[in-house]
């Protein structure tokens, strides 16, 4: 395939294979409903969304000028040594797992613009020689609103690096997100280095520390559609800017 220098870029993201289950958990319930957010505000920003299968991965996604990685059911802790019973755990599929894994590693491997969001982001950690928390401590910080509230998200302020690109997007070195998480980043994986943590430490922002490769996974949702509607967008306008300059080279016969 050959991009023309008018055509938008493409952007993927691997299906949920998990919320096709339909395994009754309402967190994994809530993921499906704003996967759908997701295409729209990639769409929005002005990038072609193209939703990948698994079979999609040798023939689709060397298409894709950038991707993204949505949020799910727990990443299997067996992924990174922790245990793989504990009694918090929803939602996990080594389906799901092993399918956004290669989307990841080909991301990496290709420098292929990359976003993870929440379960995205503590995946790309993973794939890239981090570790998790299976399940967080209480803290000051209420991170994920109670099941049995019917609640969706819960809001939180965050703190962002200076020099980041977290805090180039958005302009800030401080903003309130939405989140619904159990687990974290522990280790942070080598090559990448965190950018925004909560008031309780817990580190909601990673990217990478190469300056050639775009790589950028926050804790939150961005797609929520919370109070903060300006918070959106900013990242996946990000996203498209740096899929737009990452295929640049290739723009020569239209």
């Amino acid at each position: 395939m050959t991009d023309s220098p008018t055509s938008a870029p493409r952007i993927g993201i691997p299906a949920r294979l998990t919320h096709a289950q339909n395994d009754g958990d309402p967190r994994v319930a809530a993921a499906a409903k704003i996967f759908d957010d997701i295409v729209v505000l990639i769409e929005a920003s002005g990038a072609d969304c193209v939703v990948m299968t698994p079979e999609d991965l040798d023939t689709v996604l060397p298409t894709c000028n950038g991707v993204v990685l949505p949020g799910g059911g727990d990443v299997d802790p067996e992924l990174y040594g922790e245990d793989a019973t504990h009694p918090t755990l929803f939602g996990v599929d080594p389906n799901q797992d092993g399918f956004d894994s290669a989307v990841i590693r080909y991301a990496l491997r290709t420098d292929t613009p990359m976003l993870g969001l929440c379960r995205g982001m503590q995946l790309l950690n993973v794939v890239a020689g981090g570790t998790l928390n299976v399940h967080m401590s209480e803290s000051s910080v209420v991170h994920s609103a109670p099941v049995v509230t019917g609640a969706e998200m819960t809001e939180h302020s965050v703190t962002i690096r200076d020099g980041s690109i977290c805090a180039s997007v958005f302009d800030a070195s401080a903003i309130d997100v939405s989140s619904a998480h159990h687990q974290s980043v522990a280790r942070v994986a080598e090559g990448f280095t965190g950018t925004a943590y909560s008031a309780d430490g817990s580190v909601e922002a990673i990217e990478s520390t190469r300056p050639d490769q775009w790589a950028v996974g926050v804790q939150w949702h961005p797609e929520s559609t919370g109070p903060h509607e300006e918070l959106r967008r900013p990242l996946f306008d990000a996203l498209r800017r740096a899929a737009e300059h990452r295929r640049s080279p290739l723009l020569v016969d239209g």
